[in-house]
C-alpha cells in the first residue's frame, strides 16, 4: 500500500508520515524511511505493507490510520494535509 501525502501549503515541508496501531493481529509496518521533503503543493509518497496474523477473523475490516508531523513535530490538521491509500 502506498500512502500519498499532500500538503496545501506555500511551502515546502519535511514531513514524517506514521501509521497508527491497528491491533486485533494486524500490523502496518513502512517499507522504508517514514520522513520526506514534501514540494509546495505537491506530493511524497510512502509505502508500508499491512501484515495479518493468522488469528485475524476473516471479512472483519479494519481501516489503517496514519497521521502526518511537521519536523518541528506539530501534527498536520487535516484541513491542510489528504493522506490516502494510492
Amino acid at each position: 500500500m502506498t500512502i500519498a501525502a499532500r500538503l496545501v501549503i506555500v511551502a515546502a515541508r519535511l514531513v514524517a508520515v506514521a501509521a497508527r496501531s491497528m491491533g486485533g493481529g494486524r500490523t502496518v509496518r513502512a517499507e522504508q524511511g517514514t520522513r520526506l521533503r514534501v514540494p509546495a503543493g505537491s506530493r511524497g509518497d510512502v509505502n508500508f505493507t499491512l501484515l495479518a496474523s493468522s488469528s485475524v477473523i476473516r471479512r472483519t475490516d479494519r481501516r489503517p490510520a496514519f497521521r502526518a508531523t511537521l519536523a518541528d513535530r506539530s501534527e498536520v490538521p487535516a484541513s491542510v494535509a489528504l493522506i490516502h491509500p494510492e
